[in-house]
């Protein structure tokens, strides 16, 4: 039997190098993994050993050595398209027939073009169908995705690629799924916040005017030289549309104009980066933005460290899947030790983001070589805090809603009383003498 060479990495991560005597390279790859190797099977180019190859031996001094395939070559990239947002909605919909679709042994390319053809949105239609063609063509789905950043964000394009990857591709598109459907549920569920809103928006100008308003209706009536306030309903009308062209609805159409451009400028792609931040630090989005990202981080890296990447390309694919980019931004920096051969318990550690009791269980898995179990048992931890805080997030939102319609209704009343008992007899009682 031939020799074949090898390079690569072991189960604990340190590198290691040699030759290996079978039949073929199916058998040198598998009997590296007997020795407690990662091993990816498939040959990618994240794989722990990076070659196998025939080595000529004295007993087959004519043998010639094997040579590995060239990968495919990839032609010049597509241009990105942009494109209505899709929502998360829209992605749960649409991943969750890709998953059927995949589970049933359909290829990848027959279920995007099956499931674009019944989407009612054009432009994801014609999205999956360019999908569908590009992959019937041997590219990369996470690829194919990456054209359309705002149908398929950096996360859904990063847990294709280690479902691709990892070899567990329907798992990863059931995950992304159940992201987008607890997300959209999260969203609905803060209904009270947009209430508070448009009650704040709409209740403190009526307040302001109903205090304007009376005082003005009988100065209006005086000057009119009525004797009373007979008059009153037509004085009310003028004094409101006095008030209403100025300062009213000057000031209505500035705070609306600035609020949509206040939101469309937060929204853009450019304030992303710093709107994933402030999630994070805020009271009731930041506990569950963290913990969403730390479960689907820590579920990506337990699957594929079972299909046997190496700890530094895991990694990456787990940042690759976190849905807010500052999370992921801090990940990435935390996981840039491993180019150096450092553990994955270092990693959790430097991060300062997973709870303290995380690092020495993965510390510990090191030791006794199941990884991947310890990974996936990290992953329902976070899951569990995830599920937790978004329970909080939504009371907190309660909460703070209700308490705000009740300040707003107190300061609503407050002024009412004060028109009613304070201003409105000043106004009455003003240039009249006082025995």
């Amino acid at each position: 039997m031939p020799f074949f060479r090898y390079a690569g990495t072991d189960n604990q991560g340190n590198p290691v190098q040699g030759s290996v005597q079978a039949a073929s390279p199916d058998e040198a790859l598998k009997a590296l993994r007997l020795r407690g190797m990662q091993v990816d099977v498939a040959g990618a180019q994240s794989a722990a050993v990076s070659r196998v190859q025939p080595v000529p031996t004295a007993l087959s001094p004519s043998a010639p050595p094997r040579s590995v395939p060239a990968p495919p070559k990839v032609g010049p990239s597509a241009p990105i398209v942009h494109t209505r947002r899709a929502s998360d909605k829209d992605r749960f919909f649409l991943f969750s027939q890709l998953a059927s679709y995949l589970r049933s042994g359909i290829n990848p390319a027959q279920a995007f073009g099956d499931v674009g053809a019944r989407l009612p949105r054009e432009d994801i239609r014609d999205a999956m169908r360019w999908i569908s063609q590009r992959v019937g063509e041997g590219q990369s789905i996470a690829d194919a995705m990456s054209r359309y950043p705002d149908l398929f964000p950096g996360h859904v394009v990063g847990m294709t690629r280690a479902g691709e990857t990892g070899g567990f591709l329907p798992e990863a598109f059931t995950a992304i799924s159940q992201q987008g459907e607890a997300a959209h549920k999260f969203r609905r569920s803060l209904w009270i916040v947009w209430v508070v809103a448009i009650h704040a928006f709409l209740v403190f100008p009526v307040a302001w005017m109903m205090y304007t308003v009376f005082p003005r209706a009988f100065k209006i009536t005086e000057q009119s030289g009525a004797a009373d306030f007979g008059g009153g309903m037509s004085a009310m009308g003028q004094a409101f549309w006095e008030l209403f062209k100025w300062p009213i609805a000057p000031t209505a159409a500035l705070v609306y104009v600035l609020a949509i451009l206040l939101f469309k400028f937060a929204n853009s792609r450019r304030m992303t980066l710093k709107r994933h931040g402030w999630s994070l630090r805020t009271p009731i989005l930041g506990g569950r933005a963290k913990n969403e990202g730390l479960s689907l981080f820590a579920w990506v890296l337990s699957n594929v460290a079972r299909a046997g990447v190496s700890p530094h390309r895991s990694w990456e694919l787990g940042v690759e899947s976190v849905p807010n980019e500052a999370l992921k931004e801090r990940l990435r920096q935390a996981g840039g030790r491993l180019h150096s051969g450092e553990r994955l318990s270092s990693a959790f550690f430097e991060s300062r983001l997973f709870p303290q009791e995380y690092a020495p269980m993965m510390a510990t898995a090191e030791a006794t070589g199941d990884i991947p179990g310890m990974l996936n048992r990290l992953s329902e931890m976070s899951r569990t805090e995830f599920e937790v805080s978004t329970s909080k997030s939504k009371a907190a939102a309660w909460v703070m809603s209700t308490s705000a319609i009740a300040l707003t209704a107190g300061i609503v009343l407050i002024l009412l009383v004060v028109m009613w008992y304070v201003k409105l007899p000043a106004t009455v009682l003003e240039g009249l003498e006082v025995p």
